[in-house]
């Protein structure tokens, strides 16, 4: 998921619409009420995209963060399925799958994260 961009250019002659997402170049104001909407509808959607992908990276960094409390002998080893974890659904396009695994992930880390407390790490 890449961070979405919608850049209005006017210029003298004309208007173009850049959308970062799916790198669409529009030269020409849309001329329909259907275009204007296709367009918002676009941004919205890669609006969803940016908002979920900020949600899997804070996932990542906090789960790191409490890796680091883990004992050092298998502080290595946990930091290295968290980035696999995170590596093996990078692909993942299914907003709903992805939603699934930020909580799955929550659920995990505040397990992993109770059960350090509880040996005082």
């Amino acid at each position: 998921m890449e961070p979405m961009l919608l850049v209005l250019i006017r210029t003298q002659h004309h208007i173009s619409y850049y959308c970062t997402c799916n790198n669409s170049l529009i030269t020409e104001e849309p001329k329909s009420e259907t275009e204007k909407l296709r367009l918002l509808l676009s941004s919205e959607k890669c609006q969803k995209s940016f908002i979920l992908r900020a949600r899997v990276l804070k996932l990542y960094r906090q789960s790191l963060r409490v890796a680091r409390r883990a004992p050092s002998h298998a502080r290595a080893e946990l930091e290295n399925t968290i980035r696999q974890e995170i590596e093996k659904n990078r692909r993942c396009d299914d907003k709903q799958r992805i939603r699934f695994l930020i909580s799955e992930g929550l659920e995990k880390l505040k397990g992993l994260d109770e059960m350090l407390d509880m040996q005082g790490n």
